[in-house]
């Protein structure tokens, strides 16, 4: 391959992943054979495969930082309208202090009456990074929960 293909290759690769296969199937004579055809078709396989994988995992992780922002803003604004298990969240979130961000307030806030700025409230990036974890926490209380429920009708 000549140099300014490699530049072009490497710019390329970063707008259109699968554009490196492609200019390598272009530029050679490699179709002519059936081991280097057969390579390129399985990396364009495996590169279409980690793709999707990838954006998979990137929906997932959009879908669960709007799941956190939504518990945020309802947690903050109307805990009582959490449903049962968010409810179970609320209360695990409420009982961290880590998950929440205490502003600081002078003599001269107080005295002038600003206190309503100086509530508590969630901290996102920290809630976020340890979503999962808490559900787990969560699901784990929860079927304890009815676990003890249905020992206690059978006792």
């Amino acid at each position: 391959m000549q140099p300014d293909n490699l530049s072009y290759l490497s710019r390329a690769s970063n707008a259109k992943p699968t554009l490196a296969i492609d200019l390598l199937e272009s530029n050679f004579e490699v179709t002519s054979s059936p081991f280097c055809s057969d390579q390129i078709r399985l990396a364009r396989e495996n590169l279409e495969r980690d793709l999707e994988a990838a954006s998979l995992r990137a929906q997932l992780r959009a879908s669960e930082l709007a799941t956190v922002e939504l518990f945020c803003l309802l947690a903050q604004a109307a805990p009582e309208f959490l449903p049962a298990s968010w409810s179970t969240v609320y209360d695990m979130v409420v009982a961290e202090e880590r998950y929440w961000v205490y502003p600081s307030m002078t003599v001269a806030d107080i005295e002038d009456g600003e206190c309503d700025f100086f509530t508590p409230y969630l901290d996102r990036p920290k809630l976020s990074a340890e979503w999962r974890g808490l559900l787990e926490h969560v699901q784990t209380v929860i079927s304890a929960q009815k676990s003890a429920k249905q020992y206690a009708l059978t006792a």
